[in-house]
């Protein structure tokens, strides 16, 4: 059985709207943010004028000890972050379990 590749990297704790939005709008190309809910992911990157959002459902794993994301993932993409915003307002109650990384 092949073991899954594990990177690790840094990240930083978003803790409400405001840090939010302050990165989404700094956001660099090599970087992204990851939003945790109760059953889901939402990962967000920012391209040249658009944002990029990615929903997967989320499951155990019990060899890595943590959560992580399924196959089945949900695309969508937002040309301002006033519509990114508006989107996650409506899936993402506080308090949020936002990273950047």
């Amino acid at each position: 059985m092949v073991k899954p590749l594990v990177l690790e990297y840094s990240e930083n704790r978003i803790k409400d709207w405001k840090e939010l939005r302050r990165a989404l709008e700094a956001l660099e190309l090599d970087e992204g943010i990851r939003i945790d809910l109760k059953n889901e992911f939402i990962f967000i990157n920012k391209l040249k004028n658009e944002y990029p959002l990615c929903i997967s459902e989320k499951v155990y794993d019990k060899a890595l000890k943590k959560y992580i994301p399924t196959e089945d993932k949900e695309w969508h993409s937002f040309k301002s972050l006033e519509e990114l915003l508006s989107f996650l307002k409506e899936r993402v109650k506080e308090p949020i379990e936002a990273w950047l990384y």
